[in-house]
């Protein structure tokens, strides 16, 4: 299965007029038809440009998931965008009616003419005649397939809106693969993106009341020195790694480092990554054949750090203390790395137990620190 996009007009994210045609692909075989298979729009950018599929086998089987990957076509403003969509949606839309281009300015509209035999976009089987290959297609229906490449029904992704998006970054996405994780709390799909820059992310999506959602980050991986695209990747479930392959050669990567989110089961739990979960003792992969008392949690509805305590682990949280000489008068960096990418960082005064919170007329906050604009005794 591939997708091959085509600009059939305007609107809001997630809905038509970004069409991109979803062709179905008959395995060695040339034939397809496409469908619109709209994804994102952000502001005046579109993520039109599929660059890769990733099909995730379901409990249904004849309803998979289809995570799709897509980049704008302009190199001005960098954008990229993942979103997924259920097989039957597709199925659906290719029992639908075609479109064709008609009138004085040969603009799209529903065909309603007789449409040949075999339908258009079917695969050869036993159904459909004596036909072993698309090849062997009637000369009417290759034709037909040619002038009327586009379905009628869009097909919307889940939520009607992208999984992730990412806009006006030096990057885009390339390759994709997904690695469906049972952790303590849930099922849990985890996104492996590749990107043209040679950087790998892990992400994941995180439901939401009122059909909301929250994408994390949950790493950000810099793979090849000379920033080479990403081409190919491919996952281990038994060894637990995952291989990327751009034109430099083929890295090896863990799944997860458990180990670095911190020896604090508050630490851990807010990492939200679902391969590790606190045992009792340190953040650790998570086995689901091991019955043990775990704490873990990724939603919103309840506080990691009361469920640590509540479990008896703690917070253990020591906060590193450093002292700096500085010159009066003279500005000075303040560096402050947070542990989690999660964590949100205040900077206060220090001016006893009711310190005021700084603000920009003062200081100059960054994401790695910040920046005291003139120190006063």
């Amino acid at each position: 299965m591939k997708y091959a996009a085509e600009s059939v007009g305007r609107a809001t994210l997630c809905h038509l007029p970004i069409a991109g045609k979803l062709p179905a692909l008959c395995v060695l075989e040339n034939q397809a038809e496409g469908l619109p298979g709209i994804c994102a729009r952000h502001d005046d950018t579109e993520a039109t440009e599929e660059e890769d599929i990733f099909i995730l086998q379901a409990k249904d089987k004849k309803n998979p998931l289809i995570y799709g990957l897509f980049t704008t076509s302009s190199d001005i403003l960098n954008g990229s965008a993942v979103c997924v969509y259920r097989m039957e949606d597709v199925v659906r839309a290719f029992k639908g009616n075609f479109l064709h281009k008609e009138g004085p300015q040969y603009k799209w509209a529903e065909f309603t003419g007789k449409v040949p035999y075999p339908r258009p976009g079917t695969c050869p089987s036993s159904t459909y005649g004596s036909y072993s290959s698309t090849r062997e297609y009637p000369d009417d229906v290759i034709f037909f397939s040619r002038t009327h490449p586009l379905l009628q029904e869009n097909v919307l992704p889940l939520g009607e809106r992208p999984l992730l998006v990412r806009v006006g970054v030096h990057y885009k996405f390339s390759k994709l693969l997904v690695d469906r994780v049972e952790a303590v709390d849930g099922t849990y799909d985890v996104l492996f993106i590749g990107t043209d820059s040679g950087l790998v992310l892990k992400a994941i999506h995180l439901p939401r009341e009122h059909g909301q959602g929250q994408e994390v980050t949950l790493e950000q991986m810099q793979v090849f020195q000379h920033k080479s695209p990403v081409t190919a990747m491919t996952l281990s479930k038994k060894k637990q790694w995952l291989f990327v392959g751009s034109r430099e050669g083929v890295s090896q990567l863990a799944l997860y480092q458990c180990e670095l989110y911190g020896q604090a089961c508050a630490e851990c739990c807010l990492a939200r990554d679902p391969y590790c979960t606190w045992d009792g003792h340190a953040c650790s992969p998570y086995m689901p054949t091991v019955r043990r008392r775990n704490a873990r949690h990724l939603g919103e509805e309840e506080d990691p750090l009361t469920q640590c305590v509540r479990q008896g682990a703690g917070l253990q949280v020591e906060a590193e203390q450093r002292i700096m000489m500085v010159a009066e008068g003279n500005s000075t960096y303040l560096e402050c790395l947070p542990r989690s990418r999660h964590a949100a960082v205040t900077w206060y005064k220090q001016a006893g137990e009711n310190s005021p919170e700084l603000n920009q007329a003062e200081a100059q906050v960054r994401p790695s620190g910040l920046m005291d604009k003139a120190l006063a005794s």
